[in-house]
């Protein structure tokens, strides 16, 4: 019988495959191997095998992808840097306040690093609710303790205790879960005009903190020295000089490895004190409840539930920087939703270890529209070293003593591609005449507020309270009423 010319091609391409794939499995050639009565089975088997190894996504510029450590680990270390001390800051702040030094204020700063890293591993794993809303929203985000929340904190701790303000943040995480469901109800509100304003603002209110880092630090006796400025400003221009003409993992860790050499350099200057880091501990395990039951006082509840819902706004600000630079498109519904979610259930974990609600870091948004590296495993190795600073001190001690001048030139990069992703919204959605008169208003009272925070001093305590220590919450608030007025005006128009 005549086999013909394109069934005996392809009969010559299976045997191929098959013979390819078997040298390549056994090492051996082919005709060793026919005896085996059980070929086709077993190099069948482990043809598929090999394959499935070969097809494994290792792409960090997946969100599924799963680098090698050697990659993944410096990358999501990066992250780590660019968020440590924002996250570390208001647990030094608060047991200064509180008055509480050594162990106890060292668990302030303990806890609020675990409750960062449990924070952001929500995130980034998710397992599906209901209607697919997820318990995070599975983008490449880092969370942290959220700034908003700091005046309220602050006030609230001192005028109804402790025991009362964490049992509002839990509370008000709760609520946050439920509200993740509906959530789609009031993102109606949150348009790109108003997205864009709450980045602007946040943008500007960053831009002054690395300034001031770059300083030294208000704080510090040396604040304002030339030798501050030119560590920051060598900093911030080595980044970006990586960043331009680095190539490869030079460029990705562009971050990184300026911040590395300029330590390095700031250590040889005497600019790093490690005093710090001999008397910290080694170990010691973060407490839950560590100012004991948990009380529920309506008024700080309410006020914590209304920051919460505004605080929506930051996080939608931070991870619109995330998927606009990164994937190119705006943050879906269901995105959100699931956002939502996770920012309730960090929350709840944060209160039980005494912290603050967890918030989107835009930093970190800016970093991964920055290098593109989008995979969550990525994102994950960033909360490695914060796991570690949840149970050794000395961890936490190591990264304090980053000069502030050094991490002020990294951040200020960072920050200055929200602030262009804010000028990008406004763009990208051809605003109207109406809509830009909105972002200019609402932008400048949050931008101006972040200059002149006493204008608010004579405001009822509990309106103090909500816009104390944001600029965002006041362009958010502002942008919202003029939309709402406008939008008013053009019904009242086509009524006639």
């Amino acid at each position: 019988m005549t086999i013909t010319t394109k069934a005996s091609r392809e009969a010559r391409m299976v045997l191929s495959f098959f013979l390819s794939s078997t040298e390549e499995l056994r090492g051996a050639h082919p005709r060793n191997i026919y005896p085996d009565n059980n070929f086709m089975e077993v190099n069948a088997r482990a043809v598929i095998e090999r394959r499935k190894v070969n097809m494994r996504n290792t792409s960090k510029y997946d969100v599924d992808g799963v680098p090698s450590l050697k990659e993944a680990l410096p990358l999501g270390f990066q992250h780590t840097l660019a968020m440590i001390v924002s996250n570390m800051l208001p647990g030094v702040l608060i047991a200064g306040i509180l008055g509480y030094t050594g162990n106890r204020a060292a668990n302030f700063v303990q806890c609020m690093m675990l409750s960062a890293a449990i924070g952001t591993l929500l995130q980034l794993y998710t397992v599906k609710i209901f209607k697919g809303v997820r318990t995070g929203s599975g983008l490449p985000i880092v969370m942290g303790m959220n700034y908003v929340f700091l005046g309220v904190y602050l006030s609230a701790s001192s005028s109804f205790g402790m025991n009362a303000l964490m049992g509002a943040i839990v509370v008000g995480g709760i609520f946050m879960v439920f509200l993740g469901f509906f959530i789609q109800k009031i993102l109606r509100y949150f348009t790109p005009t108003v997205t864009a304003v709450v980045i602007l603002a946040l943008a500007c209110d960053l831009i002054k903190v690395a300034m001031r880092n770059i300083g030294g630090g208000t704080s510090s006796d040396t604040y304002g020295s030339s030798i501050n400025f030119f560590f920051g400003l060598g900093t911030a221009l080595l980044i970006v000089l990586l960043g331009h003409f680095g190539k490869g993992f030079v460029k990705e860790l562009s971050i990184l490895i300026g911040m590395i050499v300029a330590y390095i350099v700031a250590v040889f200057a005497g600019l790093v004190d490690f005093s710090s880091v001999a008397e910290a501990s080694w170990i010691a395990i973060p407490k839950p409840f560590a100012f004991g039951a948990l009380e529920f006082n309506p008024s700080v509840i309410i006020m914590v539930i209304l920051l919460y819902i505004i605080a929506v706004a930051d996080y939608l600000g931070a991870t619109t920087v995330c998927t606009n630079g990164a994937f190119g498109r705006d943050v879906t519904d269901k995105e959100v939703s699931s956002l939502v979610v996770g920012v309730g259930l960090g929350s709840v974990v944060s209160g039980i270890f005494n912290g603050m609600p967890v918030g989107v870091y835009s930093q970190n948004c800016a970093m991964v529209a920055m290098n593109k590296v989008v995979s969550r495993f990525v994102i994950a190795m960033s909360t490695v070293a914060l796991f570690l600073g949840g149970f050794s001190p000395k961890i936490g001690a190591i990264f304090q003593t980053i000069p502030n001048c050094v991490l002020g030139g990294a951040t200020l990069v960072i920050f200055s591609q929200i602030f262009t992703s804010g000028i990008s919204i406004v763009k990208m959605n051809n605003l109207s005449k109406e809509q830009l008169t909105i972002v200019g208003v609402a932008s400048a009272f949050g931008i101006g507020y972040s200059y002149a925070p006493e204008v608010i001093e004579n405001l009822p305590s509990m309106a103090q309270t909500i816009l104390s220590g944001s600029n965002v919450v006041i362009g958010c608030i502002i942008a919202l009423v003029l939309q709402g007025l406008f939008s008013l005006k053009k019904q009242k128009e086509t009524e006639k």
